[in-house]
């Protein structure tokens, strides 16, 4: 469901969102996101992981987007969506992240970060708890001029 808050204590329920204007039917087994929202031309947009299956006891991804977020329509209006293509040895080429996902501008340098918790696919025995080894990566992108 998509909830709002002024105060971060309080939240108020809008209800399951619809996907650039359609009810999502049926419903996937998991829709979850995971990122940060950040302020746009269009207003709030979500920038993360869109993670949509559980291949064994653990939600996992290979999905990077964006969704400018319309609260009054209760909306979710697709910026874009692209597999994550593993950019290093640290990232299972099957299923590279483990769902989490931060995306943050540095102030200092303009140039955008995104953290992933990333499987690693030497470590890891199997995809799920207790049997995956997790790593936090950090890549980053200069926004051209």
């Amino acid at each position: 469901e998509l909830l709002t808050s002024r105060d971060g204590v309080n939240w108020v329920k809008l209800g399951i969102p619809t996907i650039n204007g359609q009810q999502q039917k049926p419903q996937p087994d998991a829709f979850l996101l995971n990122g940060d929202v950040v302020s746009s031309t269009y207003g709030p947009m979500f920038i993360g992981t869109i993670s949509t299956f559980i291949p064994t006891t653990a939600l996992v991804t290979k999905y990077f987007g964006a969704y400018v977020i319309d609260l009054k329509a209760n909306n979710l209006e697709e910026v874009f969506t692209a597999e994550w293509r593993p950019g290093s040895m640290y990232e299972h080429p099957q299923y590279p992240i483990h769902t989490y996902c931060n995306v943050v501008k540095d102030p200092f340098t303009g140039e955008w970060r995104i953290l992933i918790e990333a499987i690693d696919p030497k470590h890891t025995k199997d995809i799920g708890v207790n049997t995956e080894v997790d790593r936090v990566l950090q890549y980053k992108a200069k926004v051209p001029e």
